[in-house]
Order: structure tokens, then sequence, then C-alpha cells
């Protein structure tokens, strides 16, 4: 059983261990003390402390819950009751829960949304522009990111290009040849393709 949820304005949910202030926004500036700064309770989008706090607010509640983080990925949250697993994997706001048992997804997904305001997007179908299908027979999840390279193909201009089976020869002798110079006149458009 697998579930995706998202937390809606989750950078808004921590709660601020150090002093963070503000200038106060237009709209809201007391006539009285226009010079004076606010001291932020709460995380606010566009501060760079905002991810951690937020994490640590979920990773905080989870543990509540009986979770532990995995020592091998800081994302990775697992739980055990008797014979049945429970996994959270965390990215940002997203939540994938996958689980043995329904009633033990019900529960958690139920603990989640007493506390924070979230969308229960149903079953996993895609994340991250991975797609997600699930053998349930042979308990196992294909991936794909078949339209994310279809995108990125498009956006390089290079969706002309035939289907291959690999994307090159493993044979091909790539040892740059001698006083190579590469053409870097538009080195931001190749920083972009290296990077997607």
């Amino acid at each position: 059983v697998d579930s995706l949820l998202d937390i809606s304005t989750a950078f808004l949910n921590g709660a601020m261990a150090d002093d963070v202030y503000v200038r106060q926004p237009p709209g809201y500036v007391d006539p009285r003390h226009p010079n004076k700064v606010w001291k932020l309770n709460k995380a606010l989008y566009g501060l760079k402390q905002s991810p951690r706090v937020w994490y640590m607010e979920l990773h905080d509640h989870l543990v509540s819950l009986g979770f532990q983080r995995s020592g091998h990925e800081s994302c990775l949250y697992t739980r055990r009751d008797g014979s049945d697993e429970l996994m959270v994997a965390v990215y940002v706001d997203d939540l994938v829960i996958s689980g043995s048992s329904q009633a033990l997804v019900s529960y958690s997904k139920q603990s989640l949304a007493s506390k924070y305001d979230l969308t229960d997007q149903g079953e996993l179908t895609q994340i991250l522009g991975i797609k997600v299908v699930r053998d349930k027979r042979g308990k196992f999840f294909y991936l794909s990111q078949t339209s994310f390279i279809k995108d990125a193909l498009t956006k390089f201009g290079l969706d002309y290009l035939p289907v291959c089976a690999t994307p090159m020869d493993h044979t091909v002798d790539l040892t740059p040849t001698p006083g190579f110079k590469a053409d870097l006149s538009d080195a931001n458009m190749y920083r972009s393709m290296v990077g997607t």
C-alpha cells in the first residue's frame, strides 16, 4: 500500500530556534513605530533557514510517531509494528508513504493530517518527474523517466534524433585527442544540458 502526500505551506510550520528579524512588510507597517523590525516566531518562505527548520519539524513529528531515520538516507524513515513495516520518503513537502498494512498507512496519514494541512494525492503514480508503476503480484515497482527525457530532448532541440537502445557504443574510446579544444561559445547551454 502506498500513497503520495503533499504538505501545504510546509515551510510555515517550523518554529524558529534562532533570532531572525525582518523589516515590516509594506501594508503592515505600524504607523507609531515605522522603523521597528519584527522578530519571527515561525519560518517564512525565502529564508535560508526555512528548509532546515521545516525538515527538523517534520523529523521530530515522525520520530514522535515511532519512526526511525535511516542511517543511510536522511530522507527515509521506517517503522516496524510486529510483522508490518512502514516507510516514509521525504522530499521537501512531498511524502511517499508505503507499507505492508493498509491500517498502518491510514493511521500514519491521519496522524500527519492532524498536525499539518496536507493533500492526499492517492496511490503513487509519479514523483519528481519519475513515473511509478507498481506490480502488486511481483511485489516491485517499475520506475520510468520517459516523459522527463522527452521534455529534455525537446528543450534542447534534440527531439529529432532517432531512438536507440543504448545511447552510445560502450567500446568507443573517449580519450581526448591531443590539442583538442572544446567550443564553449554557449557554456550556459552546455551546463544546462549536463545539469539536466
